[in-house]
């Protein structure tokens, strides 16, 4: 992708969540940024999280390109101990001062479940009527009540901004929250060709698993071990299995306790925050890929393991439907009974195993950055057009 000369626009990517956190959303906001500044854009970041490491994730996070046209504004206020939310109105006030000072052409605010620095980004918008976006990452869950409330006393939903979100899934969730507007779908993008691997011979008798997420209530990591627990009685007698799950969060503790008790020790390892190469090198001798979260908005780390070749099976509710197409790249479970008997299906079946992995190495994913920055920039046109006289 070749730079234009001139920067198009100055753009302010607000969010509650930035590196050294470490999730889909830090990632993607990262990779935006760069691949709008290689678009000719101008990009800066703005969130409350400081440039300190949290207590468990230790493994470095990869460094910010350091070039003229991206930038990283670091909020200095009030945070909600140990969760790292926005708990302080001292942010939005410093927050407008930098949206007044630096002139941006466009703001893209990015809404997870709990997201206060990001709606008070939307709620400056249309204070300062500035050309906006918002972008939903997550299912609201149990937050839809709120959403309700501010609606009924801000009207939030009839401001004048465009709204996106990152799968069908997640804007169908969000007309819940009394949204009657068009909702566009805007997704994550992805490099295919940084997670392709080398062409591996699946080891019939030892099947290793993988799976990425975080290790929150939300993600469901302990039903996964509860569905390995459910399999080790049904695959064939000659064949063992490994899960490796890479993640950290408020439940890794409990998780630990669960495969002790279990007796899933030699099944099932927790390696904690992983590098992206050392994820793509566990890719790379894996052999399925597993995701157990219900309400997952996409599903990036899915996408990556399906771009390394790995047979992905996941719930049918949420956005990895989009990339995943069940008996194809994987198979789509409507419950913990039925992802269990995929994954034995898996297991015990080499040749079907073998036939999904060769498929999803030679055909080429859908969702890449190339296609999905004309959809951003399509998006910020139609954002700028609705303030336009």
């Amino acid at each position: 992708m070749t730079k234009p000369k001139n920067i198009h626009l100055k753009i302010a990517l607000v969010c509650d969540w930035y590196f050294p956190r470490v999730g889909g959303i830090e990632s993607h906001l990262r990779e935006l940024g760069k691949k709008l500044c290689e678009n000719g854009h101008q990009v800066h970041v703005i969130t409350p999280i400081p440039d300190i490491p949290s207590i468990r994730d230790t493994i470095p996070t990869p460094c910010d390109a350091k070039a003229r046209d991206f930038r990283v504004i670091r909020i200095s206020t009030p945070l909600f101990p140990y969760f790292h939310f926005m708990i302080s109105k001292n942010g939005i006030t410093k927050l407008e001062n930098i949206l007044k000072s630096e002139k941006y052409d466009l703001v893209h605010c990015h809404f997870s479940y709990v997201s206060p620095f990001a709606f008070g980004g939307l709620y400056l918008v249309k204070k300062l009527r500035l050309p906006g976006i918002i972008t939903f990452h997550s299912f609201l869950g149990k937050f839809t009540w709120a959403l309700k409330m501010l609606d009924n006393w801000l009207g939030w939903s009839k401001w004048p901004v465009t709204f996106s979100a990152v799968s069908h899934g997640v804007a169908q969730d969000v007309k819940k929250s009394g949204v009657k507007r068009t909702i566009e779908v805007l997704s994550n993008g992805i490099n295919p060709q940084d997670w392709t691997v080398s062409p591996r011979e699946h080891a019939p008798h030892h099947i290793q698993i993988v799976s990425v997420m975080r290790l929150s209530k939300r993600k469901r990591p302990s039903h996964l071990i509860k569905i390995m627990d459910r399999i080790r009685g049904r695959i064939n007698k000659d064949t063992s299995f490994k899960l490796i799950i890479i993640g950290d969060g408020f439940e890794y503790n409990k998780l630990s306790r669960m495969i002790k008790k279990r007796g899933l020790k030699n099944n099932i390892t927790l390696m904690g925050v992983q590098t992206t190469e050392k994820i793509k090198l566990i890719f790379s001798k894996s052999d399925i890929f597993v995701l157990p979260t219900i309400l997952e908005s996409f599903g990036i780390a899915a996408l990556e393991a399906r771009c390394a070749g790995l047979p992905v099976v996941a719930m049918e509710h949420g956005g990895v439907k989009s990339f995943i197409r069940h008996g194809k790249e994987g198979f789509l479970a409507k419950n913990d009974h039925e992802m269990a008997d995929h994954i034995i299906r898996l297991i015990n079946g080499h040749d079907l195993l073998t036939t999904i992995s060769k498929n999803n190495i030679n055909t080429p994913c859908a969702i890449t950055w190339e296609q999905v920055i004309p959809e951003h920039e399509r998006l910020y046109k139609k954002s700028r057009d609705i303030l336009q006289p």
